[in-house]
């Protein structure tokens, strides 16, 4: 099997938030789901050609996917050696799941929260702690954390621990990156035009792959694209850039050697994202807001 860096599992287009700047435009009102029993054989050959070090289950939000429980559980069956696998949310509707934590924590899944504002950040906290209750799991800051990947310390601010092992923890993730497209009108969506190779080299995620519908994309923002030019206007040149990509499939012709470049090189479509990212600070109003051209916005 060939290693590879971080593979998500995007399971969702529906999101209950409207991110500025969201890289695989969730904030454009897209929606829908996917059941895992559609994707399974697709992820049991996958599991044959790759070994990722990091896996998610991530949207949109996942947890607004009402089939979670079976992709969570599915996906870690299908790859038990995986070490660092998580659930990828927002936070705001754990209460919905709470049912399942447990059970998720004991295939060893992490609840990896990326709160958006403080409120948020407040109310993960007090789901987790309400389905703790009396369970042996402790809330630790990073300063306690051992044998744990880097970026757990650096990305995230507090933890909850059992048997020395990461159940869940939650991120301050209250800035944001301009990504995803560059911006709108009320007649179409625009998108940079940058040099390819300049925008993956200052992609700081290029690293990150997105398996979506049983196929390997390279990033997030080609998965998110595919729903969005089928419901709004998209300039040209940009549309026929996303038209044109071709994900990955498990039984394509030297497919290890196409995952191995998976990560370092740049593509046409990567000319679509910024190369300078600028972040932004956002307020509980700003996520709740449906960003999307008037002209074709039905919220």
């Amino acid at each position: 099997m060939l290693p590879l860096g971080v593979v998500q599992f995007y399971i969702s287009h529906t999101c209950n938030l409207a991110c500025p700047g969201c890289l695989s435009f969730n904030n454009y009102n897209i929606s829908g789901h996917d059941l895992f029993s559609d994707y399974k054989n697709d992820a049991i050959q996958w599991s044959k050609l790759i070994d990722p070090i990091d896996m998610s289950i991530i949207g949109g939000e996942p947890m607004s996917n009402p089939d979670l429980h079976n992709w969570v559980i599915g996906i870690r069956e299908i790859f038990p050696y995986c070490k660092d696998m998580k659930i990828c949310t927002n936070g705001l509707l754990i209460n919905r799941w709470a049912h399942k934590l447990s059970e998720w924590w004991a295939a060893n899944v992490v609840l990896e929260v990326n709160a958006h504002t403080p409120e948020h950040f407040a109310k993960a906290e007090h789901d987790i702690e309400a389905v703790i209750g009396n369970k042996d799991i402790t809330k630790v800051t990073s300063a306690e954390l051992n044998n744990v990947p880097k970026y757990y310390k650096t990305d995230y601010t507090v933890f909850y621990v059992q048997d020395n092992r990461v159940v869940a923890m939650i991120a301050k993730e209250f800035d944001f990156y301009q990504w995803g497209s560059k911006d709108h009108t009320t007649d179409q969506i625009n998108f940079y035009k940058n040099n390819s190779d300049d925008a993956h080299n200052a992609c700081d995620i290029n690293d990150c792959h997105y398996i979506y519908k049983g196929k390997l994309y390279k990033c997030g923002t080609l998965v998110g694209a595919q729903a969005l030019v089928k419901k709004y206007k998209i300039e040209p040149s940009a549309e026929k850039l996303i038209q044109n990509y071709k994900p990955l499939e498990h039984t394509d012709k030297n497919i290890l050697h196409k995952v191995s470049r998976l990560t370092s090189d740049a593509i046409s479509q990567c000319s679509l994202c910024p190369i300078n990212p600028e972040y932004t600070t956002i307020t509980n109003n700003d996520v709740k807001k449906v960003r999307a051209p008037t002209k074709y916005s039905d919220s």
